[in-house]
Order: structure tokens, then C-alpha cells, then sequence
């Protein structure tokens, strides 16, 4: 849906944003598809009007995160030392993307090279207003 000044707005009212992932090349939408389907979750959030995804891949290596972050554009990274587990005090990242717009467009790319991105339905998003 558009608003009459031009700007997108979803089925709710709330005016929608951009994606902020970057377009990628096959061989890096492979990649993180890859990462995501060996690392990863995805994840549907429940209790919302709408449905609503997350996708998290958590590693011990910084440069993977950082990598995963450099290449979809958006995102964010924290870092916690679980005390208890088994790794002791080495660090644990955990790169997460939640935002819709970003998700659908990350399924859309990597979703050949996962299993676990193609369990989220593009059709049922593109009824509640969302599209590319």
C-alpha cells in the first residue's frame, strides 16, 4: 500500500523501510546460506498480528561473524562468555537479523542454499503488504 506522499506502508499503517541488505553475488549468497544452514536458526516469533522472523547464527570465530556482517549489509553482533557451558570463557558471537524487510531479503537470495530460510513463507508476507 502507498501513502498519498508516495511512501510504502504496510497493511498496519506503519510506514515501512528499505531493506538494508546488500545484493549479493551467488557465490555469497551461498555462503551465508551455508553459514545459516550449519550455524543458524531461524526462527518465527509468535504473539504478533503479522508474522514475524528472526535469523541468528552464533560461532566462536569473530571473523565469520564479521564476515556475515560485511556481506548482508545489516544486522547486529553480541558477544557473551557463557561461564557455565562448556567453552569455559571463550566468547561466543551471535549475529542475529530481525527486522522484516531485512529477512525477506535475505530468503529471497540464500534461501536456495538452505533449508532453513525456505521454512519461512514469502507468500504469506506478500498478503500482509510486503513486497519487493
Amino acid at each position: 500500500m502507498i501513502r498519498p506522499d508516495g511512501t510504502p506502508m504496510t497493511r498496519y499503517g506503519a510506514q515501512r523501510r528499505p531493506s538494508r541488505i546488500n545484493t549479493m553475488t551467488g557465490i555469497e549468497a551461498a555462503w551465508v546460506g551455508a553459514i545459516i544452514e550449519g550455524e543458524g536458526s531461524v526462527m518465527e516469533k509468535h504473539g504478533s498480528l503479522r508474522p514475524r522472523w528472526r535469523v541468528m547464527v552464533a560461532n566462536t570465530d569473530p571473523e565469520i561473524m564479521s564476515a556475515l556482517l560485511r556481506l548482508t549489509g545489516s544486522g547486529s553482533i553480541c558477544c557473551t562468555v557463557d561461564r557455565k557451558g562448556t567453552l569455559g570463557t571463550k566468547p561466543v558471537y551471535r549475529w542475529e537479523l530481525a527486522a522484516v524487510e531485512d529477512v525477506l531479503h535475505l530468503v529471497r537470495q540464500c534461501s536456495p542454499y538452505s533449508m532453513k530460510l525456505q521454512r519461512v513463507p514469502v507468500e504469506l508476507w506478500r498478503g500482509n503488504g510486503y513486497t519487493d
